[in-house]
């Protein structure tokens, strides 16, 4: 005898991700996006499944720039950065935007990440393939600071940045590569 399956289950909802009109994705960009979200939304914790991991923020970042959704890509940008860059304020970035559009998505289609490193709880790093670079005066890092809501973009410049590398050199966790 063979049992029946029940039939009064509520049916699993489906995931469709639209793709924003003339968004073109090569296919290893298609893998890695897909591998980014599903690490993300692997990753235990009470952070926002976009930001679990700086890849998953990578991976947001990136959706944001291609598609052009200004909003999408302030929120990967720590608290910090924020303040720091646009005095915490949006309309600032989004006035920036029109000026840094072409370049951001030229290099986002660019970029091909060689290296994650996580410093310690706090910070981690992405490093970029040098040949997938505009040039060599383009910095080959993305630099990640772990805020309330995820793991969130920022500068080496950032004071709290800085602090938690230097707290993580100093407890002999990282030490600074020689690339």
């Amino acid at each position: 005898m063979y049992a029946r399956a029940s039939t009064d289950h509520q049916p699993l909802p489906r995931l469709t991700v639209q793709r924003p009109k003339g968004l073109t994705l090569s296919l290893c960009q298609r893998r890695l996006l897909v591998v980014l979200l599903v690490c993300g939304f692997g990753c235990a914790g009470n952070d926002d499944p976009r930001y679990a991991s700086p890849l998953a923020t990578y991976a947001t970042y990136l959706q944001g720039v291609l598609s052009q959704d200004t909003l999408a890509v302030w929120e990967c940008f720590s608290l910090s950065f924020r303040k720091s860059e646009y005095d915490s304020d949006y309309a600032k970035w989004q006035a920036q935007w029109p000026i840094q559009a072409n370049e951001l998505t030229l290099a986002a289609k660019r970029r091909q990440i060689a290296e994650e490193g996580p410093i310690n709880d706090r910070i981690a790093f992405v490093r970029f393939d040098v040949t997938t670079l505009a040039s060599s005066r383009v910095t080959p890092f993305f630099y990640f600071i772990h805020d309330a809501d995820g793991w969130k973009i920022t500068s080496y410049l950032d004071s709290t940045f800085h602090a938690e590398l230097e707290r993580a050199i100093d407890e002999g966790t990282f030490t600074l590569p020689a690339y």
